[in-house]
């Protein structure tokens, strides 16, 4: 939804993973990292579809968060549909959104070959280039189709499908050019805007919101830091390294983007996404607060 400008309804959630995580390297267990959670100012969990498959390990899972006063703020999903169109994965992770009272589900739709990845790869910063490869790939073009069906039946279910700059140079949404064709392509797809993921293309991720914050529907908040030398990704201006860090504490300009979903009406959840993180549990409390404090305290 779109609020009135300045306003904001945004809310804070967290990846389930790095609640696992954090207990594992705490060694506390889960109700109190889910408490914790919570009293850092954290109301969703952001949830892998294939983490709830089995119907023990969702109830097991839905039990625990309902104790804890969170809910799923979004679904998502590894797909096949450059194999397979109609694959049903797509709909059930729609399907699990539904179930559960979560309107976004974010699919990971498929991926390149090596040799049309390196293809790609060379015409994906020049826009007709782009379109002209993506018209021609048939991976593309079964993703494509896919996704139609896909956010035809969750119109239905009122759940919105969205795409993400999913980093990896086997992505075909991995890059601006790329994820507006498929914006235009689908009617209704919207993006997850992940604010740490340009940085592995080396594109600049106020130039992507630029051209796409008009599809904008949940946002992963991901800083990243710098290494030396940079450790994978396309080497260039915006990759000055990829280490997980906390909300704040990197060279992504978070704190632009922020400002700029704040005024442009943007009302819905802000993901905490740090996985590789060193420390979970403080580090979850870290983004929080830094989310808290530039966007909703403010």
């Amino acid at each position: 939804r779109r609020g009135k400008r300045g306003d904001t309804a945004m809310k804070i959630s967290v990846f389930y993973e790095h609640i696992e995580k954090a207990c594992e390297q705490t060694k506390k267990p889960l109700e109190e990292v889910l408490a914790h959670v919570k009293k850092s100012g954290i109301d969703g969990i952001e949830m892998d579809y294939d983490m709830l498959s089995s119907e023990d390990e969702e109830q097991s899972i839905l039990t625990s968060l309902k104790k804890a006063g969170l809910v799923i703020s979004s679904i998502y999903g590894f797909c096949h549909l450059d194999i397979d169109p109609e694959e049903q994965k797509c709909l059930d992770v729609i399907d699990k959104a539904a179930k559960n009272g979560c309107s976004r589900v974010l699919l990971v739709p498929g991926f390149f070959s090596e040799a049309d990845a390196k293809i790609f790869g060379e015409c994906a910063d020049d826009w007709e280039k782009t379109a002209a490869f993506m018209e021609s790939n048939q991976a593309v073009q079964n993703i494509t189709a896919g996704l139609r069906r896909a956010v035809a039946y969750a119109k239905e279910k009122n759940v919105i499908v969205t795409l993400e700059d999913f980093d990896s140079t086997l992505s075909p949404c991995s890059r601006i050019n790329a994820l507006k064709w498929f914006m235009e392509q689908v009617p209704g797809l919207c993006w997850t805007l992940d604010a740490g993921n340009f940085a592995y293309s080396s594109e600049n991720i106020l130039d992507a919101y630029e051209v796409l914050h008009t599809y904008t529907a949940h946002v992963h908040c991901k800083d990243r830091r710098t290494e030396n030398p940079t450790s994978n990704g396309i080497v260039g201006t915006y990759n000055k390294g990829l280490r997980p860090v906390s909300a704040g504490d990197g060279y992504i300009p978070l704190y632009t983007i922020l400002s700029y979903l704040k005024r442009d009406g943007y009302e819905g959840w802000l993901a905490v996404e740090q996985f590789g993180l060193e420390n979970q549990y403080d580090g979850i409390a870290r983004s929080a607060e830094y989310l808290m404090k530039n966007v909703l305290l403010k």
